[in-house]
């Protein structure tokens, strides 16, 4: 069901820095869970999207305490370690030479490469890769749906700017009103700001 053996969860659960037990809110009554457990069923769930009353018989627990569970883990990190992915860039700026060294070393080895066993000039600085993404959302009411709608995808959106490292992690920034373009996004977000700054420094 997951993507690492017991031994990795064991080296997992210390860094994300979690105790032992978290508490449940909300319900008719409140109560506690393991950290292990919750972080196997936020992992499962984040993984694999499913209706909570399927995996009541998997988890042996009713969907409603499969939900609180799933919140207080996903509330918890986020609390922990929101600073690695929320508009803060500067947290991985040491991280930029080690970042460019890896993507080079993909381009000297790919097929595509048009200049073999070098790396084109236009490729030398590049650590990251960026992108905007659009959350679709229920449609608002009160008359501000205007500024939501997004002509392309034909919905409510709400749109994020981010950048994408070889090691999987991402910074996001957002959100921005939904008929916001991609050049819009890159236009408006901190991201290009805090990044010029730090090329600038």
């Amino acid at each position: 069901m997951f993507r690492f053996r017991k031994n990795q969860l064991e080296r997992l659960l210390p860094l994300l820095r979690l105790p032992p037990q978290l508490k449940l809110s909300g319900g008719a009554k409140t109560g506690h869970v393991q950290s292990e457990f919750a972080v196997l069923f936020m992992l499962y769930r984040l993984a694999f999207p499913s209706r909570l009353i399927s995996d009541q018989d998997s988890w042996g627990c009713d969907f409603s305490t499969l939900s609180r569970v799933f919140n207080a883990a996903l509330n918890v990190c986020f609390d922990l370690h929101q600073m690695k992915v929320c508009e803060n860039i500067a947290w991985y700026g040491e991280r930029f030479d080690l970042y460019r060294h890896s993507i080079q070393a993909k381009i000297i080895k790919s097929p595509l490469n048009p200049v073999q066993n070098r790396i084109p000039q236009s490729l030398s600085d590049v650590f990251g890769f960026i992108d905007g993404t659009a959350r679709e959302i229920c449609r608002p009411g009160g008359g501000i749906q205007n500024p939501f709608w997004n002509g392309y995808h034909h919905g409510h959106f709400l749109m994020y700017q981010g950048v994408s490292f070889p090691d999987g992690m991402v910074v996001i920034s957002g959100p921005e009103p939904g008929y916001y373009t991609d050049l819009m996004l890159w236009r408006d977000c901190r991201l290009r700001v805090d990044l010029e700054a730090m090329m600038a420094a």
